[in-house]
């Protein structure tokens, strides 16, 4: 009796999962990053401003902007935005969110 009852289980599970299981699986970009030489950040105030950028060296300007809430590393050490500005020239990767292009983070290069 166990035997039918674990098959009939097996089954149930299986059918309830197929759909579910078969439906097309689509990749959401959440952030997005640029390689950028020099750093082009431009600061309005102590704890904001823009960075320009391209993905590519063919690809579009992008506009990205930085607040209180963007991070800079180095070495993975947090430092400022001032800090960031002034190595603009050895360069970044910048990591932003993709829909509203806000920057998350700034990893300053050597």
């Amino acid at each position: 009796m166990s035997r039918i009852l674990t098959g009939a289980l097996s089954a149930l599970a299986i059918a309830v999962s197929a759909p579910i299981l078969a439906a097309p699986h689509t990749l959401r970009v959440i952030e997005d990053a640029a390689e950028t030489i020099p750093l082009d950040l431009v600061l309005t105030a102590p704890d904001a401003g823009r960075i320009n950028a391209r993905l590519c060296d063919r690809c579009e300007l992008l506009t990205l902007t930085v607040d209180a809430n963007t991070a800079v590393l180095l070495h993975g050490a947090r430092k400022t935005l001032q800090d960031a500005y002034d190595r603009g020239a050895r360069g970044a990767t910048v990591i932003f969110d993709h829909e509203s292009r806000v920057v998350k983070r700034i990893v300053l290069w050597d």
